[in-house]
């Protein structure tokens, strides 16, 4: 995914009351356009903004998949993520 810089930054308050700042933002591919940042470990993808576009099927402690009109994108579970 290419990333651009946004006109304002967001933040985003991560585990152990970390804190990250960022204008980083880019188009995910079959989603939306979504905040980003190249220094942490995961980005984090809006569940409640997925649902509200598509249907999600949640396979607890395995993956959940997003049900697109023309295909299924499955988000297995890794490494805690």
């Amino acid at each position: 995914m290419a990333f651009e810089e946004a006109d304002t930054k967001v933040r985003i308050n991560g585990v152990e009351g970390v804190q990250l700042s960022t204008k980083q933002t880019g188009y995910l591919p079959d989603f939306f356009r979504v905040y980003m940042s190249s220094e942490t470990k995961a980005n984090v993808l809006s569940f409640s903004d997925l649902e509200d576009l598509y249907s999600v099927t949640y396979q607890p402690q395995k993956s959940f998949t997003v049900h697109l009109p023309d295909k299924d994108i499955i988000f297995y579970r890794r490494d805690k993520l």
